[in-house]
Order: structure tokens, then sequence, then C-alpha cells
């Protein structure tokens, strides 16, 4: 079949265009009025079809389809306009369910009030979408592109703007690669990768992204490449949780436009282990504390963070913190760490601390916190009270540091059988380069 040139218009139909299988649809238009649960364009079971400037509007109040594609495979939509509007709950502009080896190209596609611009679901998996703009709605919980139970999914020079999340990758939807792309998000999240099961191995690359919330949300998904991207909030710049592992976060830059209090760059609400955080730059909300890299659970064992650029310049703002809950093995090594209060803080053992530059302009250095069998070796550090503080700690070795501080270079308390060796250690003005209190062996 071939259509060419057509213009269709209805406010009666459910659907203004029901299409099948090897389909040529080209210069045509589909436009709709008001009703509920009403899809402009409705594909069924439809594959090998190619539509080419292909327009569909759908106007009404409630479960509004601009394109509606239940299964299909070896599509080709090039230059497509699908644009829902008008309504004030659920509207898509386009929705597949099962639609898979297809491509979509060069086209606008734009959602409703509430849901999603672009919604992948039911194994709508193995597209190529690329050089897409797209629009989501003007409620916090719409989407700009959501993709659930969908895999192997590649997005390419996407450009996606909403008020709620800008790119949603729910369960069951790993193999997804999201690169060279701009996103969006006036009142919500970034890009939020949320497996409720199974959503690992995905790959966002190339990214400018510019949320109210969270840039770059992360929940229990694993495995995945997140690469030379540039994320920016007014909030938290990174939030992980419920589990975040194996990942490699690389050569990016986290940042927050923000004066904000209580805004991190990268935190971590709960374990997250074995992630491979590597030359990144990270400049947290200049307000009260703004942390650079913040682990608030326990367990969060071993990381490399290494060779990452760290200011945090906010009041009482933390460089690396790893709260009371013990985390191990984990591996700091070359950093660049700047904070205005603590630079650096581990609360576990085993961990590795060496060759950092570290400079607090009021506080600490580095505190090892009830924190045993650490190593710390090789660093620079510059302090305004404490250079190097071991508290309540045993069995550390502080080798070959390089420390300067304005009171004490180094501080003893409650520590024990820790072997410190080939220092050099300094105090200005009134200082004491070392300071040993309250039973320290």
């Amino acid at each position: 079949y071939e259509i060419y040139q057509c213009d269709w218009s209805s406010d009666v139909c459910s659907s203004d265009l029901v299409a099948s299988s090897f389909m040529n649809l080209t210069n045509v238009r589909v436009t709709t009025g008001a009703g509920n649960g009403y899809r402009a364009a409705e594909f069924q079971s439809s594959s090998n079809n190619v539509l080419q400037n292909f327009y569909a509007n759908k106007t009404g109040n409630d479960y509004i389809y601009s394109i509606y594609w239940y299964s299909g495979t070896n599509n080709t939509l090039d230059n497509i306009t699908a644009y829902s509007n008008v309504g004030t709950t659920r509207m898509y502009g386009v929705y597949l369910y099962g639609f898979t080896n297809s491509r979509i190209t060069n086209s606008y596609l734009h959602g409703g009030y509430y849901y999603s611009a672009v919604q992948f679901v039911g194994g709508s998996s193995d597209n190529s979408l690329e050089n897409i703009t797209v629009r989501g709605g003007s409620a916090t919980n719409s989407h700009g592109i959501y993709i659930d139970t969908s895999t192997g999914n590649n997005l390419t020079y996407m450009d996606v703007s909403t008020t709620g999340i800008s790119f949603y990758l729910s369960s069951s939807s790993g193999n997804t690669r999201l690169e060279h792309s701009n996103l969006t998000s006036t009142s919500s999240a970034g890009v939020y990768l949320y497996a409720a099961a199974s959503s690992n191995n995905n790959v966002l690359h190339n990214l400018s992204v510019s949320a109210y919330s969270q840039a770059l949300r992360l929940r229990n998904t694993n495995y995945n490449t997140i690469t030379s991207s540039v994320f920016n909030s007014a909030s938290y710049i990174m939030y992980s949780d419920t589990g975040t592992d194996y990942n490699l976060i690389a050569n990016n830059i986290f940042y927050s436009s923000s004066s904000a209090s209580n805004l991190y760059g990268m935190y971590f609400a709960s374990s997250s282990s074995n992630n491979q955080i590597i030359n990144n730059s990270i400049t947290p909300s200049v307000g009260t504390n703004g942390h650079g890299f913040y682990f608030a659970g326990a367990n969060s064992n071993y990381n490399a963070i290494e060779n990452n650029n760290i200011t945090a310049m906010g009041t009482n703002a933390r460089g690396i913190y790893f709260e009371d809950l013990p985390s191990d093995y984990n591996n700091i090594t070359g950093n660049n760490i700047t904070s205005y209060y603590t630079s650096f803080r581990a609360n576990g053992g085993n961990n590795n601390v060496s060759n950092n530059w570290i400079n607090s302009t009021t506080y600490i250095g580095i505190i090892l916190s009830s924190s045993n069998n650490n190593y710390v070796s090789n660093n620079t550090v510059y302090a305004d009270d404490y250079g190097i503080y071991l508290y309540t700690t045993n069995g550390n070795n502080v080798h070959n540091n390089t420390v300067s501080s304005r009171i004490y270079a180094l501080r003893l308390y409650l520590t024990g059988y820790s072997n410190i060796s080939n220092n050099y250690f300094e105090a200005s003005g009134n200082g004491r380069v070392g300071y040993i209190d309250t039973s320290s062996k």
C-alpha cells in the first residue's frame, strides 16, 4: 500500500488511521478533535512500514495517543511529528508496545500534560532513535522519554525537555545507549536509571543534562558506563541509592549553579560498591553542606575514586566523606581535593588513601575516624586546623606524606599501634607539628 499527500480530520473516530503492514505513508496528516481514550494514528501488528513526513495530532483529556503502535518490527519513521496537546491528564506523543528493530529519525515528538512524549513498553527493543526533538508535558510527573521492559535501544542526538523526568529507564530495560544528547528537566530529574528488576549494562555518553533536582539518579542499577557528560543541577547533582554497584563513571563534569544548602556533588544514600569513579570534575553548590562525595550508607566497599578534581567550598562542605558507618577496601588515589571543611574522611578499614593533593581551608585535611588498618601514603596535605587526624583508630600506616597545617600537622586521639614514618610535618605560626592525647600508643 502507498498513501501520498492525504489529510484526515475527525472528532468522532477512535482512530483516523488504523494501519497494517508493508505500507508507504508519505506526506500524511492526521488530526483529531477532543475525545478520551482515542488515537490519531493506530498501528496493530504492523511491520515493514515506511512513514515519512507524517503528522499526527490528537487533543483530549485522558489516555490520548497521537501515534499508538502495538506490535511491529522493521519499521522506518522519518520526519514524524506526533503532537498531543490541550488535555489535562494522560497524553502520549508516541506510544510503542512490542515495537522492535525499527528506526525513528529527524522527528518532533510532543507529549501532553501528563505521562510521556515517547514511551517504550512491552518489549519494544533493539530500536534506533536519532536526531529527535522531544517535549514532555507540564506536570512534574511527566516524562520526556520513558522505557520499561524494553532492551537494547539506541538513542542519539536527542533534544529532550520536560517539566518532569527527561529520561526514565525503568525495570528490565538494560543495554540501552543514550549518547550525544541534551536533556532538561525544569522540576524533576534529568536522567533516572531505576532498575526495579535488571536494568543494567547501559551507556550514557556525551550528554548535557540540566535538572531541577537530580541531574543523574541511579537506583539499584549495575554495570553501567557513564562517560564524557556534563551534569548540572540546582539540587543533588548525582544521587545514588539502593545498591548501585559495578558502574564506571569517568571523564564527566558535575556542577551546581545553585547557592542553596545541603546540595551534593555525588550522594550515595546506601551501600554502593565496586564502582570506578575516575577523572571527573565535581563542583557542588557553594551553599552550606555542599559536599563533593558523600557516602551515607554502610558497606560502600571496593570503590575506586581516582584522579578526580573536587572543589567543595560551601560552608561546612566536605570533599570526600564516608559517614559514621563503616566502608572498607576503597581506593582513593590521585585526587585533587579542595574543601571548606573536611577534605577527606574515612570510616572503615583497609582503605588506601594515596597520591592525593588535599587542601582544607578551615578544618581537617585527612581524618580517619574509627578506621583501622588503612594506608595513607604520598599525599600532599594543607589544612587550617589538622593536617592528618587519627581518631579512635588502630593499625594504620601513614607513610611519605607532606603535611602543612596552621594548628596541628598530625593529631592522634585514642589511636594505637599505627606505623607513622618518613613523613614531613610542618605547623605554621604558633601551631604544633604533632599532638598526641588520651591514651594513644
